[in-house]
């Protein structure tokens, strides 16, 4: 399966650091509570489910990596 990446243009480099520039996207987040692993699956399913028409205009979207874990391993 090919993955597929947020389009940028890197404006700025500096040392090991890159300084880049995305254009305009929409972002969506889960919170979820419990146990470390049940998290990370919970708010994955959650997400997937909203990305894949489970939302309010019921429509399907791009999904684009990362998918991104934020958060304390012990809450």
């Amino acid at each position: 399966m090919l993955e597929q990446t947020q389009p940028y243009s890197v404006i700025h480099r500096r040392d090991d650091i890159e300084y880049r520039l995305y254009p305009a996207a929409t972002f969506a987040q889960v919170r979820v509570c419990g146990q470390y692993t049940m998290r990370l699956n919970s708010g994955f399913r959650e997400l997937s489910h909203y990305v894949t028409g489970g939302n309010a205009q019921q429509r399907a979207m791009p999904i684009v990596a990362p998918v991104c874990k934020i958060g304390r391993a012990h809450v």
